[in-house]
């Protein structure tokens, strides 16, 4: 799997030019991005037992009505 630099540098090389700012702002916003979704994945992963509880008592009710 290529990474998203990996990507950018590549594309500029085919051009045969040097990564633009605006490359290089794409990379950064990818980056932020991942660092996102980890900090999201943590926080379900640190409460996965009330996550969990809630998903079951969520299910329960459909179930029951």
């Amino acid at each position: 799997m290529k990474s998203v630099v990996t990507t950018v540098v590549a594309a500029a090389d085919a051009a045969g030019r040097f990564p633009s700012s605006s490359d290089l702002e794409s990379v950064q916003g990818s980056i932020q991005r991942a660092a996102a979704r980890l900090e999201a994945a943590e926080k379900l992963s640190n409460n996965i037992d009330n996550v969990a509880k809630e998903a079951y008592d969520a299910c329960i009710k459909n179930i029951a009505t």
